[in-house]
C-alpha cells in the first residue's frame, strides 16, 4: 500500500509548500484578501487531480484523454490562480473596501481584465471538471453514484469560492474503488475450501469421483 500511495504525501508537502511561499508575498487587506484566497485554488486542484492520477494508475494512465481533462482542469484553474493575484498586484497592498473597488479599480491597470478573466476561467474549471467526471464514467473509472455527486457538487459549488469543488467528490470516490479493487483481487482462498469442480457437483446432487469427475449419487441412478 505505501508503494503504491507514497506519491500522495509526497505532493501535499509540495503543493502546502509552494502555497506558502507564494502567499509569503503578498500582503493583502479587505479586497485584495478576498481574491489572494480564491487564487488559493491552484493548490487544492492540483493536489486532488494528482490523487484521481495515482488512484487510476493502471491501463487508464494510457489513455491521452485521462490527461487532457484532467490537464484541463488544472490549467484553467492555474488561470484563475494567476487572474486573481493580477488584481492582488492592481490594487497593490491598499486597504479596499468593495465599495472603494468598485470605485477605484477601473483606473487601475490589470484590475479589470484579472477581474474578467479570473470570473471565465472559472466556469471553464467547472465545465473541464464536469467533463472530467464524465469521461472516467465512460471508462469505468467511476461509478453511476459518484460521478452523478461529482457533477452535481461541481454545478452546485459557487465557482467564485472553489470552481471544480466536485474533484474532491472524483478524488474520494476513485480513492476508495481502487482500493476495494485491490482487496478483492488479494482476497486468500481458505486452505479447506473444495475445488470448484466438486462444489458444483455437491450443488447438483452428484457424487464427486475420485478423479475430480461428477458422478451421480446412489439415490439418482436408474435402476
Amino acid at each position: 500500500m505505501i508503494r503504491r500511495w507514497w506519491p500522495v504525501p509526497t505532493l501535499l508537502v509540495a503543493v502546502v509548500t509552494v502555497q506558502v511561499l507564494v502567499s509569503s508575498r503578498y500582503e493583502a487587506r479587505g479586497h485584495a484578501d478576498a481574491h489572494l484566497s480564491s487564487s488559493t485554488v491552484i493548490y487544492g486542484v492540483t493536489f486532488l487531480a494528482g490523487v484521481v492520477i495515482v488512484a487510476l494508475r493502471g491501463p487508464l494512465w494510457r489513455r491521452p484523454a485521462l490527461w487532457l481533462t484532467s490537464g484541463a482542469v488544472v490549467a484553467s484553474s492555474a488561470i484563475v490562480t494567476m487572474a486573481n493575484l493580477r488584481v492582488v498586484d492592481a490594487i497593490d497592498g491598499e486597504n479596499w473596501s468593495d465599495a472603494d473597488a468598485a470605485r477605484l479599480g477601473p483606473t487601475r491597470p490589470g484590475f479589470a481584465a484579472g477581474h474578467d478573466l479570473a470570473g471565465h476561467a472559472a466556469w471553464v474549471t467547472v465545465g473541464s471538471t464536469a467533463a472530467f467526471a464524465l469521461w472516467l464514467w465512460r471508462n469505468r473509472g467511476l461509478s453511476n453514484r459518484a460521478a452523478l455527486a461529482a457533477i452535481a457538487v461541481t454545478l452546485l459549488v459557487p465557482p467564485w469560492t472553489f470552481p471544480g469543488a466536485g474533484l474532491a467528490v472524483i478524488a474520494g470516490a476513485t480513492v476508495i474503488g481502487q482500493e476495494r479493487q485491490r482487496r478483492s483481487t488479494m482476497t486468500p482462498i481458505p486452505p479447506n475450501a473444495e475445488p470448484f469442480e466438486e462444489r458444483r457437483a455437491l450443488a447438483c446432487g452428484l457424487k464427486p469421483r475420485d478423479n475430480g469427475g461428477p458422478e451421480r449419487s446412489d439415490s439418482q441412478r436408474r435402476p
